[in-house]
């Protein structure tokens, strides 16, 4: 199950058949296992470890042949349960409904605890499995003062099934202070990363946003957020909807969020279909 750094050793902690009842560290080369039964016992150690759900094991298939969302969501649970807040994605791909019965506003993963951070190595794939919804969201934040760090989110463009709508984001984020950094975002029924619902201080870093349909990026709704580094190219280039921008600054009517203090620098745009960087008022504030 999970890896842990316990008083500097790295150790392993094992959830008893996927319940959240009986944890047991095994520190690495010390050939003795601890056993701390009940959550309350772990969560008395909450100051003195630093754990990682590593997302493996029963139900969790790194190879892409078969969807992993239930289990995935099950380990987040569970590890959410025990104070767990570092998510990881081993290399390999991992199949992800982010649709589900919910034909616009689906979603694969949903992260509603404040500082989660989710990792992954760079040969690690969270990958769209392929729908007809007119939108959908694979990584949909919620909750502030969280990371989204390395490996490649693909949607997809190549293989949707339906014809409508525009909505099919890789990452949603909503939450206040959250970075985003060292991300490739590519394929997208709709856009790379959108930021919304007045979200602020929200910081894309060095992220690569490639052959999405509508745009690389979208800040709809944010409160001063930066893009620093990062690629936006591409866009529209294998399935096209408008805008197809590689940046847009679009704050929505509908929404009834601004776009306000906002920082792109050293941003590279090229190849899109539409412009590199639009700005698209549509009746709200901008600036």
């Amino acid at each position: 199950g999970h890896t842990v750094t316990y008083n500097d050793l790295p150790v392993t902690v094992d959830l008893t058949s996927g319940a959240v009842t009986t944890v047991e560290l095994h520190p690495a080369g010390t050939g003795y296992v601890v056993r701390y039964p009940g959550v309350a016992d772990l969560a008395s150690l909450s100051s003195t470890y630093v754990a990682t759900a590593v997302m493996r094991g029963v139900g969790i298939d790194p190879t892409g042949a078969t969807d992993s969302t239930t289990a995935i969501r099950a380990k987040i649970a569970a590890a959410a349960a025990l104070g767990v807040k570092r998510i990881h994605f081993p290399d390999g791909t991992y199949l992800i409904d982010a649709a589900g019965a919910d034909d616009g506003f689906g979603y694969g993963l949903q992260v509603t605890e404040d500082g989660t951070e989710i990792t992954l190595d760079p040969g690690a794939v969270l990958q769209v499995i392929p729908n007809a919804a007119s939108g959908y969201q694979l990584i949909r934040v919620l909750a502030n003062d969280c990371r989204i760090a390395g490996g490649t989110l693909r949607g997809d463009v190549q293989t949707h099934t339906g014809a409508a709508g525009e909505w099919g984001h890789l990452i949603a984020v909503s939450g206040n202070r959250c970075e985003v950094s060292g991300v490739t975002v590519r394929e997208a029924w709709g856009d790379g990363i959108a930021v919304m619902n007045g979200a602020e201080d929200v910081h894309l870093a060095n992220v690569i946003a490639d052959s999405n349909r509508r745009q690389g990026v979208s800040l709809i709704g944010a409160i001063r957020p930066r893009i620093t580094g990062g690629v936006f190219r591409n866009t529209g280039q294998i399935a096209f909807h408008s805008p197809g921008a590689g940046i847009d600054i679009e704050p929505n009517p509908l929404s009834g969020y601004d776009v306000s203090d906002f920082l792109i620098r050293g941003a590279v745009c090229t190849g899109n279909k539409g412009a590199g960087l639009a700005n698209a008022f549509t009746g709200q504030q901008a600036g």
